[in-house]
């Protein structure tokens, strides 16, 4: 009989019965049977939800990119129907509108017309809803040189699918400023008259635009 031995690689090595042996005594995590370890501590979602940020509400109120410039006064003469009006904005409650008014094209010209300065008022206009809106005009706050335009913005409350926006623009002259005193002059007893009241706003043009909701 012939044997054959075969040589098999050690398992393991052996153990020394003299040798002392380390027993864990942590217990190992539970697992769920998928092979995960399960977390000792549970996740709140609650709160997890409620610090999240809401992307498309912080969008939608951000202020809108910057357009073209549309106004060109160039060859424009002040306080006439000149531009457009332009719809900025608009939700389902609200309609946001402009009116650009050119009201100068120098400070001396300005002052040889409207020696006190003037007021300009707008009244619009949307469906039922009115609001009236005024700026006042001087020298001072008109450019020496170039254009001065000013520009009525309103929201109107105005929940209609579609509508229309309507401007009308009105001037009124302001009083002109009384002199200054002379020192040389004799003094008198009596004060000086009082300036004429100025005259009513007059109408000097209107612009009316339709919109629709998308």
């Amino acid at each position: 009989m012939i044997a054959w031995l075969v040589a098999l690689p050690a398992l393991a090595d052996p153990i020394d019965d003299g040798e002392d042996i380390d027993v864990p005594t942590t217990v190992a995590p539970s697992s769920g049977g998928n092979g995960f370890e399960r977390p000792s501590a549970s996740l709140d979602t609650d709160d997890d939800d409620a610090g999240m940020t809401d992307f498309v509400a912080a969008e939608r109120k951000k202020a809108p990119p910057t357009v073209w410039w549309h106004v060109d006064p160039s060859g424009k003469k002040p306080l006439t129907d000149a531009f457009d009006i332009q719809i900025t904005a608009w939700n389902d409650q609200l309609v946001l509108a402009e009116l650009p008014v050119l009201v100068a094209t120098g400070r001396d010209a300005f002052v040889a017309e409207h020696p006190g300065g003037m007021v300009v008022i707008a009244e619009v206009t949307s469906g039922a809803f009115h609001q009236t809106l005024t700026q006042l005009v001087t020298a001072s706050t008109v450019f020496e040189s170039g254009p001065t335009l000013i520009f009525f913005k309103v929201a109107m409350p105005n929940p209609a699918k579609s509508g229309d926006l309507r401007f009308l623009i009105k001037v009124g002259e302001l009083p002109t400023p009384p002199p200054e005193p002379d020192p040389d002059a004799p003094k008198t007893s009596k004060p000086p008259p009082p300036p004429p009241p100025p005259p009513p706003p007059t109408d000097k043009f209107a612009r009316t635009t339709v919109y629709l909701r998308k």
